[in-house]
């Protein structure tokens, strides 16, 4: 999916998940084990929107964050390449926020493994990428991840730092998925 503009998605309470202009969850259902969907492209995107005023903590698409709005929802992939995506989703008065990308196993049970995650501007959104730990608490979502230049924010597997363009490239190990700079 590439070079698209999203203008004013927003908050969708009565499917229980909050809103997301691109969501590309992997393979098929839980009951169906291992099934990824594989090499998905997602780059070249303008995300935009606003959360509306209310508490939409509720609806958030991680624990651990009120992020009831999303750019990119990620579950379930292998090998995906996210890269030169902006997003800018402005918080309501409530606290409650957006984030350019997420990765999580927590929607389909499936972890993402394998991304390429980089060049990246979400500065104007609360975080620019989350990737979740595994529903175990492990790091298996970011398992052979490369992650760089992902603007703004970056909560990667309960660690937040403050990303610049020219940030060091993260490798994640092929098996750990525990992330070091070369």
């Amino acid at each position: 999916m590439t070079n698209n503009v999203f203008d004013g998605f927003t908050v969708l309470p009565s499917n229980g998940f909050g809103g997301a202009a691109i969501v590309d969850f992997g393979g098929l259902p839980p009951q169906f084990p291992g099934t990824f969907a594989a090499s998905n492209v997602i780059q070249y995107n303008t995300i935009t929107s606003k959360v509306p005023p209310g508490d939409f903590s509720a609806f958030s698409w991680i624990s651990g964050a009120d992020v009831p709005l999303v750019g990119i929802v990620l579950s379930g992939q292998d090998g995906a390449i996210v890269s030169n995506n902006k997003s800018s989703i402005t918080s309501n008065a409530n606290g409650d926020g957006g984030a350019g990308i997420v990765a999580t196993d927590a929607i389909t049970g499936l972890t993402d493994v394998n991304l390429t995650i980089t060049n990246n501007d979400g500065k104007k959104s609360q975080y620019s990428l989350i990737i979740t730990d595994d529903l175990s608490g492990g790091t298996g979502n970011t398992v052979g991840a490369t992650i760089q230049g992902n603007v703004g924010v970056n909560l990667i597997d309960g660690t937040t730092f403050n990303a610049k363009r020219h940030s060091p490239v993260l490798h994640c190990d092929p098996t750990t998925g525990v992330c070091t700079q070369p």
